[in-house]
């Protein structure tokens, strides 16, 4: 079976999930690829990946299963103020197009200037251990703060007053049922308690 999975999923979920999996079906084999949403959700489209679990929504007709709702959080070192955002170091994560229009849109619904970016990195590792030393602050869903305790993280607000969220989807195509080890995956998530 061919898996894609978003970087974050693939490093705070998938390694149990998968581990709980080959010991229920240790005849089954997984090519996993992972890394960013967009670029396995096309990959799956193009029928390179028979599932793929991306992070964001996604107009897919047939299959798809939310399995994670999670707030985008603000991270720093230290508490810090929302009002005072804009003239604060921004460590800015370069992620994929459709959760960059998000975090971009609840900025510019806040915010009449842009974040003052300092730093600019492709790696999210990278990007938490720059906010532990005090260098800026970024925004991330709440499952990055788990390798963190004691880092500050609040969640980003509406205008509407409601957390901005980020979801997590399984995506899978009608025939799965005839395919044994992507239905036997798709049964095992189903029943999977992230």
């Amino acid at each position: 079976m061919r898996l894609g999975c978003s970087n974050i999923f693939a490093k705070y979920h998938i390694p149990k999930i998968l581990s709980a999996f080959s010991l229920a079906y240790p005849y089954i084999d997984i090519n996993m690829y992972s890394g960013l949403s967009y670029r396995l959700y096309r990959r799956f489209l193009e029928g390179e990946l028979d599932v793929t679990i991306v992070r964001g929504a996604h107009d897919w007709s047939e299959h798809h299963l939310e399995l994670l709702s999670e707030p985008l959080c603000l991270f720093n070192k230290s508490e810090l103020s929302f009002e005072n955002l804009p003239q604060h170091s921004y460590i800015h994560y370069q992620t994929d197009p459709n959760l960059q229009q998000t975090l971009d849109d609840w900025w510019y619904s806040h915010y009449q200037t842009p974040p003052k970016t300092s730093i600019e990195v492709d790696d999210i590792d990278t990007c938490i251990k720059l906010v532990r030393q005090g260098l800026g602050f970024t925004l991330l869903t709440e499952s990055c703060a788990q390798d963190v305790p004691g880092i500050y993280t609040a969640p980003l607000i509406t205008k509407s007053g409601d957390p901005l969220l980020r979801t997590t989807n399984l995506y899978y195509r009608n025939n799965y049922t005839s395919m044994t080890p992507v239905k036997a995956f798709i049964d095992f998530i189903m029943n999977w308690k992230l």
